[in-house]
């Protein structure tokens, strides 16, 4: 186990400069905007800073922060999709176009469509599966949940992605 972070400056900037990077692509794939998840991957590295005297070790500092980077994704995907029902019911009244333009060249790419449209939580676990590598242990830590939960999840993430490909013509 790596050793024990207590707060000092340089300990943030190794861990910074050690995790940005992947921090960066789990919130680029749960939130499927670019800037966007660069905003959010600055708040988990202010959420890091924060708390990093408060690591214990538990897990590997990249299992706590992947924790960080999912838990704040999954919270911004919720309120988005809240906010986004709202303004697009408005624009419905009023018969308006909802979307905007840069937002539809981001989402062409098919897998990027696909997870666009999938439940947060299945998002995240997808992209920590099959985009991060991590295995069942690795992803119920940062879920904070059980191994058997996550493989009906995953099962259940995957039924969705097929589901909502099928029904925009996408091929897998």
């Amino acid at each position: 186990m790596a050793a024990r972070y207590a707060y000092r400056k340089y300990d943030f900037i190794k861990v910074f400069n050690d995790n940005y990077d992947m921090v960066f692509n789990v919130c680029l794939r749960i939130c499927c905007n670019y800037h966007t998840a660069q905003d959010i991957s600055q708040d988990v590295f202010l959420k890091v800073h924060k708390n990093l005297s408060g690591f214990n070790e538990e897990s590997g500092i990249s299992t706590w922060i992947y924790r960080i980077a999912v838990n704040t994704c999954i919270d911004h995907v919720r309120r988005e999709k809240k906010w986004y029902t709202q303004i697009r019911n408005l624009f419905l009244e009023r018969n308006e176009p909802s979307g905007r333009f840069e937002n539809e060249v981001f989402l062409k790419d098919a897998g990027m469509k696909i997870l666009k449209e999938m439940e947060p939580n299945y998002r995240a676990i997808l992209t920590l599966k099959h985009y991060a590598g991590f295995d069942y242990r690795e992803i119920a830590q940062i879920m904070n949940t059980t191994e058997a939960t996550i493989g009906v999840q995953l099962h259940r993430a995957r039924k969705q992605a097929k589901d909502i490909a099928v029904r925009g013509g996408i091929e897998l």
